[in-house]
């Protein structure tokens, strides 16, 4: 909990210090933010909450590559990626703000392109991914 914290000032510093860009290359690096984030939240998916919030700080002009683009490169398949937006997917719709950046930019209808190729039933996908697509 402490550890989303210190991210989420951290973000916050370096936006107002103009230097965000060089916070968000660490954040989609191999290794970065992003990969241990998404660690962290496979083996505590209760800490969705507190992760959304550094998450939104670091991608704050870059919300639609981090979602469509730099997210997908750290899932192993289409199945991890939406168990992933799955997981945070409440949290990051609770602020009516993050709501309304998911929308304007386009990874919602990404989300919703990719759930719907993984519930296509024509028996490409497994069961368990057109579950998770659903």
């Amino acid at each position: 909990m402490w550890a989303s914290r210190i991210l989420t000032k951290v973000g916050y510093d370096l936006a107002n210090h103009e230097l965000l860009p060089l916070g968000y290359d660490w954040f989609v690096r191999e290794n970065g933010g992003l990969a241990t984030t998404m660690l962290a939240l496979n083996r505590h998916p209760k800490l969705n909450e507190s992760a959304v919030g550094y998450i939104l700080q670091f991608a704050r002009f870059n919300v639609s590559e981090l979602f469509t683009v730099e997210l997908k490169k750290f899932c192993p398949d289409n199945n991890a990626y939406l168990k992933f937006i799955l997981l945070i997917f409440d949290a990051l719709v609770e602020s009516k703000l993050s709501a309304e950046e998911l929308l304007s930019s386009g990874a919602l209808d990404y989300w919703i392109e990719q759930a719907e190729k993984g519930a296509d039933s024509d028996y490409r996908n497994s069961v368990e991914m057109r579950c998770a697509s659903l």
